[in-house]
């Protein structure tokens, strides 16, 4: 005679308790519709918010230059015909530098003196995203600073809007060939497209300024052999 405890369980019992590997929708229904208060509040906080995005949300421009990055023929010829790894992965270094140099303060502060952006309210606005307009009001230290104590020098706006511009700017190679695209995102179409192009034509100077500099110091020198 078998006792309770060692009764076998049938197949059906044992598939009963067994997990299913199934989403039981008719459960999560019937979990909705007991907490439908909070369904239908979280919908109506969800869609306002959707909303107050739509209405709040400030379109971006974006404006594109392109720049080439001169290198002597014979250069590239000696890298194609050679095959040298060494050659090639000293062009990608000389590459990447450029895009550094662009994206450097250097760079950045030329734009903003000469485009005078510290006077342009386009560009000296506080962002009107909600993330930012919600960052301001989180910032609790700004309730309480001094007006005095608060107002920046000249020097601090320089670097203020350098730091601005460069959050804005991207810098990227084309492929494997040697043009950069530089490109600026601003809610102003035109303030986007003179600060790309501002952005090009400083770097141009700088590379002229960095060749005139170069010849001077070697006419220095040969001036200083020579006497």
């Amino acid at each position: 005679m078998l006792s309770p405890d060692k009764v076998s369980r049938t197949d059906a019992q044992w598939d009963d308790d067994a997990p299913s590997e199934f989403i039981d929708f008719d459960k999560l229904i019937a979990v909705a519709r007991r907490q439908w208060r909070v369904v239908a509040a979280a919908a109506v906080v969800f869609f306002a918010l959707g909303l107050i995005y739509v209405f709040t949300a400030v379109p971006q421009y974006t404006a594109v230059t392109n720049l080439l990055i001169d290198k002597d023929n014979s250069d590239v010829a000696n890298q194609v015909s050679t095959l040298s790894v060494g050659d090639f992965t000293d062009d990608e270094g000389s590459i990447l530098s450029q895009v550094e140099l662009i994206k450097s303060d250097t760079i950045a502060l030329a734009v903003v003196d000469k485009l005078k952006l510290l006077d342009n309210p386009v560009f000296t606005a506080p962002s009107a995203s909600p993330l930012s307009v919600l960052r301001r009001l989180l910032d609790f230290k700004s309730w309480f600073a001094d007006s005095d104590a608060s107002a920046e020098s000249d020097a601090d706006r320089r670097e203020d809007a350098a730091t601005t511009l460069g959050s804005n700017m991207q810098v990227d190679r084309v492929g494997r060939t040697y043009v950069l695209s530089v490109s600026y995102t601003s809610p102003s179409p035109d303030l986007a497209a003179q600060i790309a192009g501002a952005i090009a034509d400083a770097y141009l100077v700088d590379k002229l300024n960095s060749k005139y500099d170069a010849t001077r110091r070697a006419s220095d020198w040969l001036q200083a052999r020579i006497e």
